[in-house]
């Protein structure tokens, strides 16, 4: 363990060191925070009724035709629906109730949890890694999530992927981890470019001025605001 990156502060512009290599220990602990994430994420996950982004997701997996409701909207990231249309035709899910549309985003969170780490892990070492997969597995909105039928979640962890993959400097592959995350939310393209580039550290980001970032910030919070006053939208 005494190799990892962790505690050392790497010169600015420079790549980090490589962390240590993934224990049988590190592997353990792993797992059992991913079994506890999956124990969660199955609890009474059929318990309670849709919610509107589920009715939402209902509407277009059950509409016969393309131009169904609620079908046109979700046309700018078909990823989600085109899965749970393909898993219910072949069977995999047994209907459209209330626990088998959440079935696959209660997988996506189980898997979410390792990825966490591994997209943590080559930035800021071993334990910091582990604790975030741990704030992943137990906390409770993280898990409210993994129980709804929303492709949020989906483009979440295509997003992380993205990360992950750009750390190990597999471009190609987190590029397409970037269009799925994209195709499964409009959200997931922003979310998935940003863990490319805290997984790369690109130089140009470390030379950017602060106030590049504070202009992001009110920018961010001039969105929200017009967001809260029902002026912009955002399809969840």
């Amino acid at each position: 363990m005494g190799d990892d990156t962790e505690g050392s502060a790497a010169a600015p512009g420079s790549t980090p060191a490589r962390p240590g290599r993934w224990t049988a220990a590190d592997i353990a602990s792993l797992a059992g925070v991913s079994v506890v994430a999956a124990l969660l994420r199955l609890m009474f996950v059929e318990q309670w009724s849709f919610g509107p982004v589920e009715a939402e997701t209902w509407r277009v997996v059950t509409s016969p035709a393309p131009g169904g409701a609620g079908v046109q909207d979700a046309a700018s990231h078909p990823f989600y629906y085109l899965l749970l249309r393909e898993l219910l035709e072949r069977g995999v899910l047994a209907g459209t109730t209330e626990g088998w549309l959440r079935l696959p985003s209660a997988f996506a969170g189980c898997l979410l949890v390792p990825l966490v780490a591994l997209a943590a892990r080559p930035r800021l070492g071993r334990a910091p890694a582990t604790l975030a997969a741990v704030i992943v597995a137990v906390h409770p909105g993280c898990v409210a999530a993994s129980q709804t039928a929303s492709p949020a979640v989906f483009a979440a962890v295509f997003a992380v992927l993205a990360g992950a993959l750009a750390g190990k400097r597999w471009r190609l592959l987190a590029v397409v981890s970037l269009v799925l995350a994209g195709g499964c939310h409009p959200l997931g393209w922003s979310a998935a470019l940003g863990m490319m580039l805290a997984a790369t550290a690109p130089a140009w980001i470390e030379r950017a001025p602060r106030a590049a970032a504070l202009a992001l910030v009110a920018v961010a919070l001039f969105y929200e605001h017009l967001r809260r006053q029902g002026v912009l939208q955002i399809d969840e």
